[in-house]
């Protein structure tokens, strides 16, 4: 009608006002990255933003391949095989989700470190004296971070594998038996395909939990030796940061 018509404007008018609400900080972000009132952006990009760059990538390269494997391999246990304590775990590999991954960091890192007690253990039991007498994985550094944080991160994939097993029917893999292929054959050639959208988002809760959990809680990453994109926002030190461009590097990160 005509009065529906004439009341249109003011929907309009307040979706566009709405609309530059969340706009406007947002496009001020990108004015500040792109046109910064000094140098020091610049000396960032030059210096460490590739190696932010590249420690984030990696972090999540690792971290998907983790959390993926660790989520499909315990949801497809406890959902197929049939073994002592199997409801127990179905509930326990929940468990990481209520522990923050920072706090899994340290507890990793001061147990398996140099001073830990694993590896003063191991000098005490062979007589190693110093470090270079025996070899020990570095729990500060890219592995030692996609670990913990794959510890930590695979319960998303897990519930969502789990989910997708539950509700295939047994009928596929029973025809895939035979027509001659091995449960292995039939776990990657039947029903790993049909969990491929759980598996998906799954895949892609976890990683949006580390982009959460990082600039939340970066000492994750950082207790592990490692400097990614999210913790360089929040955490300035006097060799990336000063007070005339903080505003402007944290813009462009």
């Amino acid at each position: 009608s005509l009065m529906q018509k004439d009341r249109s404007w003011i929907w309009t008018t307040g979706a566009v006002g709405a609309a530059l609400i969340v706009i406007i900080p947002l496009a001020s972000i990108v004015w500040l990255a792109l046109f910064p009132k000094d140098e020091g952006w610049f000396d960032i990009v030059r210096t460490s933003l590739p190696t932010y760059i590249s420690n984030t990538l990696i972090l999540m390269v690792g971290v998907g391949i983790g959390t993926i494997t660790g989520g499909v391999s315990t949801a497809w246990l406890v959902t197929v095989c049939r073994f002592p304590g199997r409801r127990m775990f179905e509930w326990a590999l929940l468990l990481p989700l209520a522990v923050p991954a920072y706090l899994v960091a340290f507890v990793y890192t001061d147990i398996l470190e140099y001073g830990g007690p694993v590896q003063g253990a191991l000098r005490d039991l062979f007589g190693w004296q110093v470090k270079s007498d025996y070899w020990f994985p570095e729990i500060r550094s890219h592995g030692g971070a996609i670990i913990v944080l794959s510890l930590v991160l695979y319960p998303y994939v897990y519930m969502m594998a789990r989910a997708a097993f539950l509700q295939q029917s047994v009928c596929a893999l029973e025809a895939a038996r035979t027509l001659g292929r091995t449960p292995w054959r039939g776990f990657w050639t039947v029903a790993l395909p049909m969990a491929r959208p759980a598996l998906v988002i799954g895949g892609l809760a976890g990683h949006g939990q580390y982009w959460w959990c990082g600039p939340n809680c970066p000492g994750d990453v950082a207790v592990c030796g490692r400097a990614a994109m999210a913790g360089a926002i929040i955490a300035p030190s006097p060799t990336l940061w000063s007070n005339q461009f903080q505003d402007t590097g944290a813009a462009g990160f």
